[in-house]
């Protein structure tokens, strides 16, 4: 019987975590706890976003009767970097887990695929993994309103699936599942395009600097980004009490055009199960 649940997700602009939550409520409140069989199990959360402080080893540590649910958005057809950097912290002892990952009306590529590999080396067995379209991190037009209302009807139904095949879980009757990616997998490539701050509207307060993941924005002078440093990853621009992040519209119009093929059809989630 799965005694816990914790989801882990790196999530800079709140999208992946939206997902990874409506799965996770739905989950906990079909697996019983032993002694209250009529009351779901609880879930605690793992924001592995930002670098991780006053964490024991403890806490990325789990066992068989433990569920794990990690989360992802797509960078480059990918796991992100920083989110791997986290990830490779996780200990499992055949600990079913649930992989989720997010993207922008492009395509996931080898993100699923990657993410298993890395997890299953360290001592975890996917259950089940899916693909969910949300809005594009960078371009917004793209997967505008996503996940919609068929995409949340989706992710339920993804959600059931996986309580039911948890119900009968047992380690000793665990099959690989197959999931599509190239195992070789895509060149990582980076967005070479920066936020920027417009000075007019900053106050220096520093939130961008200190909920940025990738440390790419100086404490001290936070108007200052270091382009080698930074992902694109957009946070401090959601983020932005006075709305003084934001990127050069050329470099908009750019990002635009060299992706506007591949997300112009809609796309639909994926599941494995």
């Amino acid at each position: 019987m799965i005694k816990s649940c914790t989801i882990i997700y790196f999530s800079p602009t709140g999208t992946t975590k939206k997902v990874v939550k409506i799965i996770a409520d739905d989950v906990a409140k079909h697996l019983p706890i032993h002694s209250e069989p009529n009351k779901g199990i609880p879930y605690r959360e793992l924001d592995i976003t930002n670098p991780i402080k006053d964490l024991k080893e403890t806490d990325f540590t789990f066992g068989k009767d433990d569920f794990v649910i990690i989360g992802i958005p797509v960078y480059s057809g990918r796991v992100p970097k920083l989110a791997k950097k986290a990830l490779l912290s996780l200990r499992g002892n055949h600990t079913p887990a649930a992989l989720i990952a997010t993207f922008g009306n492009r395509h996931y590529d080898d993100s699923l695929l990657e993410l298993k590999t890395l997890v299953e080396s360290h001592g975890f067995l996917v259950v089940a993994a899916g693909a969910f379209v949300t809005e594009h991190t960078v371009v917004q037009k793209f997967g505008a309103g996503r996940p919609n209302d068929e995409d949340i009807r989706k992710i339920h139904q993804f959600a059931n699936h996986l309580a039911n095949k948890l119900h009968s879980w047992n380690p000793s009757n665990h099959s690989d599942l197959s999931i599509k990616g190239n195992p070789t997998y895509r060149r990582y490539k980076s967005i070479p395009i920066t936020p920027h701050t417009i000075r007019s509207q900053c106050v220096t307060c520093g939130a961008c600097a200190k909920q940025c993941p990738a440390k790419a924005i100086s404490m001290e002078h936070p108007q200052k980004t270091d382009r080698k440093k930074c992902v694109t990853c957009m946070r401090c621009v959601r983020r932005c009490p006075q709305k003084a992040r934001s990127l050069h519209k050329y470099e908009e119009f750019i990002a635009e055009k060299s992706i506007a093929k591949l997300c112009r059809d809609y796309k639909y989630p994926e599941i494995f199960i």
